[in-house]
């Protein structure tokens, strides 16, 4: 099991928006091929609105070789207070409800990365 946390605060330049995003996740390597990551993100606007957002991920990697893998991701996000929030595809600009899924699917092939442990 392995524990990732941190703490972000943004400023934007001469004003005074400002927002903060606390961090925090566990990977745990279920067995040798499967690995398993819970996380979670949450941003505390500063701008007056109190429009905060959460988004939690759920995510499995299992390893077909040394530099293959499959992967399977859940995306939920939530905004407070009449915020949207948003699991946003590539085209989007803005998210456009206050809740929202996301599920994704692929294969990963790793370049130029050190190779797992998987024979």
């Amino acid at each position: 099991m392995v524990p990732v946390a941190g703490f972000r605060r943004y400023v934007k330049t001469l004003s005074t928006l400002a927002d903060d995003l606390w961090f925090a996740g566990v990977t745990f390597k279920a067995t040798e091929q499967l690995t398993l990551v819970v996380a979670d993100y949450y941003d505390k606007k500063r701008d007056g609105t109190d429009q905060n957002d959460n988004l939690l991920v759920l995510r499995a990697n299992y390893a077909l070789g040394k530099i293959v893998d499959l992967y399977a991701t859940y995306g939920h996000a939530s905004a407070e207070n009449g915020g949207f929030a948003g699991v946003i595809r590539a085209n989007d600009t803005l998210p456009v409800s206050a809740d929202q899924n996301g599920v994704s699917l692929g294969l990963r092939v790793r370049y130029g990365y050190p190779p797992t442990s998987v024979q």
